[in-house]
């Protein structure tokens, strides 16, 4: 008398085909939702820099002259402009003082292929030259 216990090739490689096909629809799906995660935080980090400026302009009735190194930044009585430069979320931060009221900020969202970038002035934030907000 045989045995019947267990499965057969034939079951066990539709199996495999079948977790296969699943795998191959949702690693898209997931990478796509990783993106827009990296996407929306470095937008977010950038609207902190904008925060930051709107405080600057505040105390000093003007936004901050051009540098590289927001950090650097000071208000009249010596107090740092806080600003997350050492994000995980984004790289190459650039600041553009157009005039005294106006400003333009630069930054590549990091880990997203293929580049994207985060681009914001004195009243709005844009994604890859698409509005994301006024904030």
């Amino acid at each position: 008398m045989r045995n019947n216990k267990g499965f057969t090739l034939i079951e066990l490689m539709i199996v495999v085909i079948i977790l296969g096909v699943l795998a191959a629809i949702l690693i898209p799906r997931f990478m796509g939702a990783q993106n827009d995660a990296r996407i929306n935080a470095a937008v977010a980090d950038v609207s902190l820099v904008r925060e930051g400026l709107g405080l600057y302009f505040v105390y000093e009735g003007h936004f901050p002259g051009d540098c590289d190194y927001l950090p650097d930044l000071r208000d009249s009585i010596g107090q740092h402009v806080s600003a997350p430069i050492d994000s995980q979320t984004f790289s190459g931060l650039t600041y553009d003082q157009v005039t005294d009221y106006t400003y333009h900020i630069d930054a590549k969202v990091l880990k997203v292929k293929p580049n994207h970038y985060v681009h914001a002035s004195e009243d709005s934030i844009f994604h890859n030259e698409t509005a994301v907000g006024p904030w």
